[in-house]
C-alpha cells in the first residue's frame, strides 16, 4: 500500500526556476491554489515563435491547464511522504516556466479529498475548459490494491476502505469522457497506480505518426503510471530532507534532457526516458522495480489517436519535422539567423558568454549553413578554413536572482577561407537570456537584431 522510502544519494539532478512575476496566485475558496500566466494569449505559441522562428497556420491546441494533486501528510498512514511538496513545486515551476503551461491548479495534503478532486473533474474544470484545451493531472501520494483494483489514497485514510478517502486510478476513464479538453493525460504516481490497466490497452504509435496526429486534428487520452500492477513506487531521501519521488524526477529529467535539435517531445520519447532513469535506480537491487508505463484510454467517439506532447526547453533552432512541415512555416526574423545556443554553462554571466563566443570557434561547413541559413544562401563555402564568433562587452541587467539580459552591441562571425581575404558579417547586436540554475548561469535564448 504504501510508497517506499529509499534513504539514497542518487547523481541525478536538477532544479526548477521559482514562479514568475507574470504569474497571477490566487486562493480558492475551497483551499485550491491557481496560478496564472497574467497573459494568456497563447503562450506557448508565441515563445515557439519568439525562440524557434516557427509560425503555425492555425494552432493545434489553445491552452494548457494542469490539475496537481499531493498528498504527503498522512493522518493515519506511514510513513508521511515529506518530499510531495516539492515534487509539486518543481513540476508547477516546470510547467509554468518551461513548458508553456497557461494555468496550474495545486490541491495538497489535507486540501485534497476524494470528493473535493472527482468534483473538479467531473464539474469545475469540464465547465472552464473547450475542445481546443490541454488538461494534465498528476497525483502523488500513497497507493493502494483494495481487491485487484488500484486507489489513490488521501489524508484521512486508513487501512481500511473508505470511499471518502480512496479514489479508484481507473476514474481516470470516467472523467477522460467527461472533460472537453481535447488532449488529457492523467499521471499517476502511487505504489498500485498500475492496476486495472491492461497491457493490451491501445496501439503505439511511431514518433512520426504521433506528431501527425498531434497536428492533423485528433485528441487524446493517456495514463502515465509509475509502475504496472503491484509495483511499488519509491522516492529517494537527500540529506536535508528535501527529496524527491524517481519517478517525478525521471519524469522531468526525461523532458528537459531532450537534445537540443528537438522541438518537441512525444509522450513515446518521454516514457522511453523515464524508463532509463527508473532502470538506472532499480540496478543492482532486484526489489527495487518500477515499470512505468504508458496507457491508451479513448473516448467512445473513437478518434483519440493523437497523443499529449511537450515542448523541449533546450531547443534551440530546431528542424521541423518532415511529418508536420505543411502545419509550420519558418519566420525569417528574431531567431532565425542567431547562432543555435551550444550547452555552455558559466559561473557569472560574462563567463558564460564568453563561453558561447569560444564553443563557435571553427565550425565546420555544415554547421555554418545550419546556423547561418540566409548568408550561406549567398555564399559558397569550399575553400572556408575556419570561423570565428566576435562578441562585444556586455551590458548585464538582472531581471531576478536567477534571471538575466545581456546585450552586446558588436557581435559579429569573421569567415576565413583557405585562399582570399576574410569576409565579416555586419557588427549587430546581440541579446542573451540567461537563467541561473544552482551555482551556473546557462543561456536561453539568443536574438541578434
Amino acid at each position: 500500500m504504501i510508497r517506499l522510502i529509499a534513504l539514497l544519494w542518487l547523481t541525478l539532478f536538477s532544479v526548477s526556476q521559482p514562479v514568475s512575476a507574470d504569474v497571477t496566485v490566487t486562493k480558492l475558496p475551497d483551499g485550491v491554489v491557481r496560478y496564472d500566466k497574467s497573459d494568456q494569449s497563447s503562450t506557448m505559441w508565441q515563445y515557439i515563435k519568439d525562440n524557434w522562428g516557427w509560425v503555425f497556420s492555425s494552432q493545434p491546441w489553445r491552452r494548457s491547464v494542469a490539475f496537481l494533486v499531493g498528498v504527503g501528510d498522512y493522518a493515519y498512514l506511514t510513513p508521511k511522504l515529506n518530499y510531495v511538496g516539492s515534487d509539486l513545486k518543481e513540476l508547477r515551476d516546470f510547467l509554468l516556466n518551461e513548458a508553456g503551461f497557461d494555468t496550474v491548479y495545486i490541491v495538497q495534503d489535507s486540501v485534497a479529498s476524494a470528493d473535493l478532486v472527482d468534483n473538479y473533474m467531473h464539474g469545475t474544470l469540464p465547465h472552464l475548459l473547450t475542445s481546443e484545451d490541454r488538461l494534465l493531472f498528476y497525483f502523488s501520494g500513497h497507493g493502494a490494491d483494495v481487491g485487484g483494483r488500484g486507489f489513490m489514497l488521501f489524508a484521512k485514510a486508513k487501512n481500511d476502505f473508505e470511499r471518502s478517502q480512496y479514489l479508484p486510478v481507473k476514474s481516470a476513464e470516467e472523467w477522460g469522457d467527461i472533460i472537453p479538453a481535447k488532449h488529457v493525460l492523467f499521471m499517476i504516481d502511487a505504489c498500485n497506480s498500475g492496476l486495472g490497466y491492461d497491457t493490451k490497452a491501445g496501439n503505439a504509435l511511431n514518433l512520426d505518426e504521433e506528431l501527425l496526429a498531434q497536428f492533423s486534428g485528433d485528441g487524446s487520452r493517456n495514463v502515465l503510471t509509475a509502475g504496472t500492477g503491484r509495483e511499488k513506487a519509491y522516492q529517494v531521501s537527500e540529506g536535508n530532507q528535501q527529496g524527491y519521488s524517481v519517478f517525478t524526477r525521471a519524469f522531468l529529467d526525461a523532458i528537459r534532457q531532450t537534445p537540443n535539435n528537438s522541438g518537441f517531445v512525444t509522450l513515446t520519447e518521454v516514457l522511453a526516458g523515464v524508463e532509463r532513469r527508473v532502470k538506472e535506480f532499480s540496478r543492482g537491487s532486484p526489489a527495487r522495480v518500477m515499470t512505468p508505463r504508458v496507457w491508451s484510454i479513448p473516448r467512445q467517439t473513437g478518434k483519440d489517436r493523437g497523443s499529449f506532447i511537450f515542448i523541449n526547453p533546450r531547443a534551440v533552432r530546431p528542424v521541423v519535422p518532415d511529418s508536420i512541415k505543411r502545419y509550420v512555416s519558418v519566420d525569417s526574423k528574431g531567431t532565425v539567423d542567431a547562432p543555435a545556443r551550444p550547452t555552455v554553462v558559466g559561473r557569472g554571466v560574462k563567463e558564460t558568454i564568453a563561453a558561447y563566443r569560444d564553443a563557435w570557434q571553427d565550425m565546420s561547413i555544415a554547421r555554418i549553413v545550419e546556423v547561418f541559413p540566409s548568408y550561406a544562401a549567398r555564399n559558397t563555402f569550399d575553400d572556408l578554413a575556419s570561423v570565428a564568433v566576435a562578441i562585444g562587452p556586455a551590458q548585464i541587467k538582472y531581471v531576478s536572482d536567477t534571471k538575466a539580459i545581456a546585450v552586446c552591441d558588436d557581435y559579429s562571425v569573421t569567415f576565413t577561407p583557405k585562399v582570399g581575404k576574410k569576409s565579416q558579417t555586419k557588427p549587430q547586436r546581440v541579446e542573451f537570456s540567461l537563467s541561473k540554475v544552482g551555482p551556473d548561469w546557462h543561456i536561453d535564448s539568443v536574438k541578434v537584431h
